[in-house]
């Protein structure tokens, strides 16, 4: 039985010791496409809620 939990104890320190960090990839967004009925008061609207502009 102690054995057993032994090598468990091993393993699991083992697996953990060759753990690499990953960080999450974003992909670089740089404009959006947007379907509305009235293109001019989105752009407008968009410029003055989100500080966009043209």
């Amino acid at each position: 039985m102690r054995r057993g939990v032994l090598s468990a104890a091993l393993a699991c320190f083992a697996l953990g010791a060759f753990a690499t960090s990953v960080a999450a990839q974003t992909f670089p967004y740089d404009h959006i496409h947007v379907n509305v009925p009235d293109p001019a008061a989105a752009a407008n609207w968009y410029e003055k809620y989100f500080g966009g502009r043209r």
